[in-house]
């Protein structure tokens, strides 16, 4: 019973990824949700450190099942990953092991989210404040210049996480 209420709990956290899948652009919102799907599980490790060599047949017991464990959890994360991407991004990735996998994506995509940031900096400093006579078209100016800060704050923070 207990078995039952985990994988359904489990299959429900699953669905923020299911959601959305992996289309590119997005990349920064769907590697988020994927940390968090794989926080949830304890299986979030395997995208931090490679595999690593299959232990020697004389290994303890201990080892072999940690490499065993590893092993087992990178497939799960890979298929899982897979799952939730678009067909394009599928097609290049289809027989890459998550570490590898997200090493590539990250390669990728963060450069579009530096790029985006970049912009939204740029676009912050060529803001020039204009005298208005009415204090609606500065509250409007001000509003749209809080939604620019928040933008780059937002962008600044994904990359700070990502990297």
């Amino acid at each position: 019973m207990a078995n039952t209420v985990t994988n359904t709990y489990n299959l429900s956290i699953r669905s923020i990824l299911e959601k959305d899948k992996l289309t590119g652009p997005n990349f920064l919102d769907w590697e988020r949700n994927l940390m968090i799907v794989l926080r949830h599980e304890r299986k979030w490790y395997v995208l931090g450190e490679p595999l690593g060599e299959a232990p020697p047949a004389n290994a303890s017991a201990t080892i072999r099942n940690a490499h065993k464990k590893h092993s087992d959890d990178l497939l799960d994360v890979g298929c899982l990953m897979l799952a939730t991407m678009s067909p394009d991004l599928q097609t290049g990735l289809i027989n890459t092991n998550a570490y590898d996998m997200i090493r590539q994506l990250r390669d990728t995509f963060q450069t579009q989210a530096r790029t985006e940031c970049y912009d939204a900096t740029k676009a912050f400093n060529e803001c020039k404040i204009v005298s208005a006579r009415n204090n609606g078209s500065n509250n409007r100016f001000l509003h749209s210049m809080n939604k620019l800060i928040q933008d780059i704050q937002d962008l600044l923070s994904l990359s700070r996480i990502s990297l």
